[in-house]
């Protein structure tokens, strides 16, 4: 279910250019001070994709692992797919992060 569904006002709800910076900042502290539970709900939302696509043929991961074999395979198949079709988007975002840093310089 997508949050949208519970909510449907949610669509329209814009936060201020200042609100929306602070929020921004606000996530970007926390992954700072928080980096074992971003990692922690990455490694689950894998896991969980993996269950739902395997079925019974799940295997969980080994001892010693963070990701079962099947979560990583999904994991690798998403982002190859995603930097195949998303060549010139990337391009762009690494074009305007690098010109960005220089002009920080």
């Amino acid at each position: 279910m997508n949050y949208k569904d519970k909510d449907p006002g949610i669509e329209t709800c814009e936060l201020s250019s200042e609100a929306a910076s602070a929020r921004s900042e606000y996530f970007k502290l926390y992954r700072a001070e928080h980096p074992e539970s971003i990692k922690a709900v990455r490694l689950r939302y894998w896991e969980k994709k993996a269950q739902e696509f395997y079925g019974v043929d799940y295997v969980g991961p080994k001892p010693g692992e963070e990701l079962s074999s099947q979560a990583r395979e999904l994991r690798r198949k998403y982002y190859a797919d995603y930097r195949e079709k998303n060549s010139e988007a990337i391009k762009k975002s690494h074009k305007a992060y690098w010109e960005r840093k220089a002009r920080e310089l």
